[in-house]
């Protein structure tokens, strides 16, 4: 899924991930996209109705980049993400990320008002790494399979890096029947 390649490099870049549930209405999407002073969108084109839609109202979210699907067309107010990546070096980025520079914000449910970012470190997210290797994932191996069955937007993603770092393979499944 394309999800890891841009979550991963964005990290290398140091850059945080904002995880959106495509769930949700279009003044979520804007709400979220504004709140976190979100500069760049990565979505696909089944997605691109819901952001047309909001487009206007975002403050920060000047980027907004579509990853190209089969037959389905980037439309012409984006950016064809792949394109962006033929025109790319192949060399390892030369940057070096701090430890406390965020690697996700994670919203809340919003179970008792407005959603909340919660802030994940890179240092966090190392730790955390570190620990679902040591106690949940210390046999995985490559002959293991992981299909993650919640969102990569809630926690599904906490055992895909620890998972691909022993070795295993991520089944990625876009949606249920």
């Amino acid at each position: 899924d394309r999800w890891v390649e841009c979550e991963g490099g964005q990290a290398k870049f140091g850059i945080a991930t904002v995880p959106l549930n495509t769930r949700l209405s279009p003044q979520e999407v804007a709400w979220h996209l504004n709140d976190s002073e979100s500069r760049a969108v990565i979505f696909r084109p089944k997605q691109a109705a819901l952001l047309e839609s909001v487009r206007d109202q975002l403050t920060t979210c000047t980027h907004l980049l579509c990853i190209p699907d089969g037959d389905e067309a980037v439309p012409d107010w984006a950016v064809n993400f792949d394109d962006l990546l033929d025109a790319a070096s192949d060399a390892e980025p030369d940057t070096v990320v701090p430890s406390e520079t965020l690697y996700r914000l994670m919203y809340t449910s919003a179970t008792t008002g407005m959603p909340k970012g919660v802030p994940i470190t890179h240092s966090h997210f190392a730790l955390h790494t570190a620990t679902t290797l040591l106690n949940q994932l210390s046999g995985v191996s490559e002959e293991d399979r992981y299909l993650p069955v919640t969102p990569f937007t809630h926690m599904a993603i906490g055992f895909v890096w620890p998972f691909l770092a022993r070795g295993g393979t991520v089944v990625c499944v876009e949606g249920w029947n």
